[in-house]
C-alpha cells in the first residue's frame, strides 16, 4: 500500500515486523525461527530497500504506564532498539538517528528535512 503513494508518512516501516520478531525472541530467550527471519530479511532487501526517502529511528522512552498492548519492560524497548540498528545496517536501509528531548527531536527532523522547524 505505501509503495503507491506519492507521499505517506508513518510512525512504521516494513522492516518493524521483522524487528519486532527478532526482538521478541531475544526478550523471551528463545531461538528467532531462521527461516522466517531469512525469508523475511530476503523480501525487504529485495523489495524495499530504497522505498522510503527518509527513515528516522527514535530512542523511545520507556513506557511508563500499562496499556495491556505495549511493553512497560525497558529491557524490551532497549532490545528493539538495538535490533531495529542492527537490521536497518544488515539491509543497507539509510536512516537517521534521532536522539533528546521532544523539541530537540523535531528539530533534528525539520534540518534533515531541509524545512524550517518554526
Amino acid at each position: 500500500m505505501e509503495s503507491d503513494l506519492v507521499q505517506f508518512v508513518a510512525d512504521r516501516t516494513i522492516f518493524d515486523p521483522l524487528i519486532h520478531v527478532d526482538a521478541v525472541a531475544s526478550y523471551k530467550s528463545v531461538p528467532c525461527p531462521p527461516l522466517v527471519v531469512n525469508c523475511m530479511a530476503n523480501y525487504l532487501r529485495k523489495a524495499h530497500r530504497y522505498n522510503y526517502s527518509h527513515v528516522f529511528v527514535l530512542h523511545h522512552q520507556s513506557v511508563r504506564h500499562a496499556d495491556g498492548v505495549r511493553e512497560t519492560d525497558h529491557r524490551y524497548g532497549e532490545l528493539v532498539y538495538q535490533r531495529t540498528l542492527f537490521w536497518l545496517n544488515a539491509l543497507g536501509v539509510r536512516h537517521s538517528l534521532i536522539e533528546g528531548a521532544s523539541e530537540d527531536q523535531w528539530l533534528q527532523v525539520c534540518k534533515l528535512l531541509g524545512c524550517d522547524a518554526g
